[in-house]
């Protein structure tokens, strides 16, 4: 059976640019008129970019409090604004069709993945399985978060499809040894020869992809 695995932010959804001015939204809540350049979070998850803000600028309130102030705004974006990328469903019943099975991995806190879903109604039945970063486990940075998310499919990693926008987390897949797929049309323009290089194929978008390289 073949088996794949997708990213959210970035690959499936048109979510990214809430994520590259989060930063600054924190600052600005918090009295600063300062800007974060766009890599400072990239390989952060949420909470870990909340420690790195405070630490940083010494604001006295808690990472817990600075993550309750920009919740309603981030859960909001993902329960009412933000869309799927064009064929994404297109692809999934082309795979569900095929007896593949999917699952969705991502570094997006579950309380958040929860938004997408109600807004995407419908959507929860194409998933396998959701793996989502915890505070304490191990990132999108690391190997053993994509072997924990195969794991849910008891398959070889070697057999399985990893999609990705982001070249930190494509080079962890790569090390998991899962095949890898890079959808780069959100990929920062300074990280997407980097991208291009690690990934085994990359398209610049879901529509582009070519399902030859599944092997149905």
């Amino acid at each position: 059976m073949k088996a794949f695995i997708f990213d959210m932010d970035g690959t499936i959804l048109n979510s990214m640019a809430c994520w590259y001015s989060i930063g600054n939204r924190i600052l600005k809540m918090n009295g600063l008129d300062e800007e974060l350049p766009p890599s400072s979070l990239e390989r952060l998850t949420l909470y870990q970019g909340m420690v790195m803000i405070k630490e940083v600028y010494k604001i006295e309130k808690s990472v817990e409090e600075l993550e309750r102030e920009v919740y309603e705004y981030i859960y909001g974006q993902y329960r009412n604004y933000f869309t799927l990328k064009e064929g994404t469903i297109e692809l999934f019943d082309y795979i569900k069709e095929n007896g593949g099975r999917i699952g969705l991995a991502t570094a997006t806190d579950m309380k958040y993945v929860k938004g997408f879903l109600e807004n995407q109604k419908g959507i929860e039945k194409y998933f396998d399985f959701i793996e989502t970063v915890k505070n304490e486990g191990p990132t999108k940075n690391e190997p053993e978060f994509f072997l924990k998310a195969v794991k849910n499919f008891v398959e070889r990693p070697e057999k399985v499809f990893m999609f990705e926008d982001a070249p930190h987390a494509m080079e962890a897949a790569k090390k998991a040894g899962m095949i890898v797929v890079g959808i780069i049309e959100d990929t920062r323009k300074d990280l997407r020869d980097l991208a291009i290089e690690i990934s085994d194929y990359h398209f610049e978008s879901i529509v582009d992809i070519d399902r030859s390289i599944f092997g149905f």
